[in-house]
């Protein structure tokens, strides 16, 4: 909607998260780097954008980290959890049926298999790829560099340091900073606002 409203001149995206999952990071990311060439969108680091949020923040037209935020964590995991030990020790027997060789894999019930290992490791190894390939793309950074960040989380003078940001700023003096460059655009017609907003509120 703020892409297609004719009064919208920039995007802001507030970020304050530590991640989230990979699946359909990409495709979001990727979203806001298209929607870019249509108006510009700046990150607002407030506080922080680590993992996904950095792979969402690192796709804008710009990225604005407040001087106590953080970001990075350019990485990937996954865990796994085992209990057989205690439900041994406990009494609980768990019976499993299943069909499909893999279907059993990452069971919290028995010991990690290696068929199971090599299958997380195949999916770190594509997921990672992705993440740091893309960072790279839209900063405009060596993906080598990237990899060399090693998922570190990074403060603003490092990120800065690092092109992983592009300016160190309180949030408020960044939104004051935005409005005051849109101060001298023309005023346009009543009759305009109102058939945005008309336009807005159908959406």
């Amino acid at each position: 909607a703020a892409l297609r409203h004719e009064l919208v001149e920039e995007i802001v995206l507030d970020f304050h998260t530590g991640g989230g999952s990979a699946m359909g990071c990409k495709e979001m990311a990727d979203f806001i780097r298209a929607s870019t060439q249509i108006k510009p969108i700046t990150a607002i680091i407030n506080f922080a954008a680590y993992s996904a949020g950095y792979f969402l923040a690192s796709a804008c037209s710009k990225i604005i980290c407040s001087p106590t935020g953080g970001v990075g964590s350019v990485g990937v995991i996954i865990e796994t959890f085992e209990v057989s030990k205690w439900e041994e020790e406990v009494g609980i027997k768990y019976n499993t049926f299943y069909r499909g060789g893999h279907k059993n894999d990452c069971s919290p019930h028995e010991p990690i298999t290696d068929q199971a290992v090599a299958e997380i490791d195949k999916r770190l190894d594509k997921a990672y790829a992705i993440f740091t390939g893309s960072v790279a793309e839209y900063r405009g950074l060596d993906v080598q560099a990237v990899i060399e960040t090693e998922a570190r989380l990074f403060d603003p003078e490092e990120a800065l340091q690092l092109n992983l940001i592009d300016e160190i700023a309180p949030a408020q003096d960044a939104i004051n900073a935005i409005a005051q460059r849109y101060k001298s655009t023309p005023t346009r017609s009543i009759r305009a606002q109102a058939r945005a907003y008309d336009t807005a509120c159908k959406i």
